[in-house]
């Protein structure tokens, strides 16, 4: 099993197959690209190779899927990236067999149906060729018993080795302590809702845990691990609000057990949110609540179906705050339904709300989304393949706006947070030690582990020099957002803000999909 290169060090999905895979008998080994430079595979060691992930994985899978051709070994590829476009990556990347949605129950079938020399064709779940055709056979039906499969096999992929080598600065919900050990924990799966530029791998039928299925992996991988921040990324974590309270009762009780201090955070829906939620989220050791806002116009929300409005935005946002717990959210610009007039909307409330450290960005069609389909349709993206493996990550105007107007918009974006972000330079910058006075509340902070130079907001071309660095924190003390820099980086900006017009924006944006193009041929 060979996890490809990601933001996301520990593969959870791949963790919950080796998992299966161990449980049913078959041995395994797993890879984890983060921890490893070079893939070789052995010749005649393996009868398959299996790996998987999102678009955004296109190019790792892609080599991996060369070094399995080469040593003669069969290649299994599952995920998102396969499941939203079957055919198309299943060739680009030369599959044997594809497994489509969810995994754990169809790799076992399929494995078992290759072992006694069965038809494939019998196997639902799965994409393969037939006499150079495409096959896909009948559609998997959703796991209902979430409980009754094992917990990801986080070990398998240098967990320990991961867990020893993170450090505050890595991720922006990590820098609560100096020493983060991060577990990464599943709690439902999929989501009813249906937002226009989501496309969900495992269908829209939503599934949970149970609570003491759940805490039942806590207390036996955090004692284990020595975990201290338990990163929930469900989407709808708050979709049962009684299963929510009950969660941070035992949650509460169990961290009472633990000789260390143990925090957690979360992702909620701001139609769901109740002070209420917040205090027992908060008293049980939630320390960060992630939104998806998206946008501030009404409009735009229609239009992406959000089934949310902005005055609960609003309404999420001062709760939140107010009640000392860091705020991450985001608003993405772009949406179809997009005007110069919704735009203003946005960015209005995010500059009369800049304290709130909300995130500036650009809605993207995941590919098989309805945005992605959108974009299909009107030719805004011309070739499906060439937009997976080399466009994913540009800005495309899918708005009714002018190819001028929406360059300016987004300059503005570009600017803004450069202009408007409480931003401030560190007293003190060494190796692996920054102090910093809180531009929010005034106390001054020490955080130790602390590189500045990793995971930087703003790409620059003497980020390789380690000259400028510009990166978001959370005040230990006020549990805001803030910004740090260097001076070098104030001067950049500077520069940045008063020359960067509109036709310079351009060659700008070009200038560095240029050398990303450039570090993915020289492999780096």
């Amino acid at each position: 099993m060979v996890a490809p290169k990601s933001s996301y060090s520990i593969p959870v999905g791949l963790s919950y197959i080796v998992a299966i895979l161990k449980q049913a008998g078959h041995q395994v080994d797993a890879i984890n690209m983060n921890l490893l430079h070079d893939l070789k595979i052995p010749e005649n060691k393996y009868d398959f190779v299996a790996t998987g992930g999102l678009a955004i994985h296109f190019e790792q899978i892609k080599e991996i899927a060369t070094e399995a051709n080469r040593s003669g070994t069969k290649l299994i590829v599952g995920g998102g990236i396969v499941t939203s476009e079957p055919e198309l990556i299943s060739r680009a990347v030369n599959t044997d067999y594809s497994v489509l949605g969810e995994g754990e129950v169809t790799i076992l079938e399929l494995l078992d149906c290759l072992e006694q020399n069965g038809d494939p064709e019998s196997v639902a779940g799965i994409g393969f060729f037939r006499n150079g055709n495409f096959v896909t056979t009948a559609k998997r039906k959703p796991i209902l018993k979430l409980d009754a499969l094992p917990f990801p096999d986080y070990a398998s992929f240098g967990f320990e080795t991961y867990l020893d080598n993170l450090k505050p600065s890595d991720v922006y919900n990590y820098d609560i302590f100096d020493y983060p050990r991060v577990y990464p924990l599943i709690s439902s799966r999929s989501c009813p809702f249906r937002c226009t530029f989501c496309y969900n791998p495992l269908g829209n039928r939503y599934r949970q845990r149970s609570i003491d299925n759940i805490m039942e992996e806590l207390r036996t991988v955090v004692p284990k691990y020595r975990i201290n921040i338990v990163d929930i990324i469900d989407e709808l974590f708050s979709y049962d609000k009684k299963r929510t309270y009950e969660f941070c009762e035992k949650f509460k009780d169990f961290a009472a057990t633990i000789p260390w201090e143990i925090r957690w955070d979360c992702q909620l829906r701001v139609d769901k949110l109740e002070e209420e939620m917040i205090d027992k989220l908060k008293d049980s050791g939630c320390f960060m609540i992630s939104y998806g806002f998206e946008s501030y116009s009404a409009t735009v929300l229609k239009s992406m179906k959000k089934h949310i409005t902005p005055a609960q935005i609003d309404r999420a946002v001062r709760m939140t705050l107010d009640k000392g717990v860091s705020l991450q959210g985001n608003f993405i610009l772009g949406d179809i339904a997009e005007t110069e007039e919704t735009a203003r909307e946005t960015l209005n409330y995010w500059k009369e709300h800049v304290d709130a450290g909300i995130l500036l960005s650009w809605v993207m069609p995941y590919p098989n989304s309805r945005l992605y389909q959108y974009c299909l349709e009107k030719i805004i993206i011309k070739d499906k393949l060439k937009y997976i493996s080399s466009q994913f990550s540009e800005v495309f105007n899918m708005t009714t706006m002018s190819d001028e107007k929406f360059t300016n918009l987004r300059l503005e974006v570009y600017k803004s947070p450069l202009i408007y972000n409480y931003n401030t330079i560190p007293s003190v910058v060494a190796d692996n030690y920054i102090l910093v006075k809180c531009p929010h509340c005034g106390v001054t902070i020490e955080y130790n582990n602390y590189s500045v130079f990793d995971q930087n907001v703003y790409v620059n071309f003497l980020a390789p020099l380690k000259l400028l660095f510009y990166k978001t924190v959370y005040c230990r003390n006020c549990r805001r957002r803030f910004w740090i820099m260097n001076r070098l980086f104030k001067v950049y900006a500077s520069v940045l803000k008063l020359l960067l017009t509109p036709n310079l924006f351009k060659l700008y944006s070009w200038l560095l999909r240029y050398k990303v193009g450039l570090r993915k041929f020289f492999g780096k």
